[in-house]
């Protein structure tokens, strides 16, 4: 398996809003109301700290932000340019756990990236995409 092949057909945007300014795709009021772009709507551990992260950037492009991914043991375990990330670590363990065996739970990975250069997944403030800048 190459450094790549892990990701699939479903791609995060390759251009457009980015964390530190999410006003173009929904206005204010996501900065308003961040609990209207959650999928539980009850705010579970990994929603507080990605609300967290994304409210204390707001306008800061070249803030550092640690990003993390979980990524398939036979892989090399780095994060790439156009992969998910998320910037909640308890998000990444949730989807670390491929089975229900330990040994078969992913690692996960971090790296720390401006704010800037994170982008939006399109849906919510859980999956992001890391898109360096040029």
């Amino acid at each position: 398996m190459t450094a790549t092949d892990y990701r699939g057909g479903h791609q995060p945007f390759a251009e457009g809003p980015t964390l530190d300014d999410m006003t173009p795709l929904f206005g204010e009021d996501i900065y308003e109301h961040p609990e209207f772009y959650l999928h539980s709507g009850r705010m579970e551990r990994h929603e507080r700290e990605s609300v967290r992260v994304f409210l204390s950037v707001r306008n800061r492009p070249d803030a550092l932000v640690t990003v993390y991914r979980a990524l398939p043991p036979d892989v090399p375990q780095q994060i790439n340019p156009g992969d998910w990330v998320a910037l909640s670590r308890a998000y990444c363990e949730i989807h670390a756990a491929q089975s229900d065996n330990p040994a078969d739970d992913w690692p996960i990975v971090s790296r720390t990236v401006p704010a800037g250069e994170i982008v939006t997944g399109g849906s919510d403030l859980i999956e992001w995409g890391w898109q360096p800048r040029a």
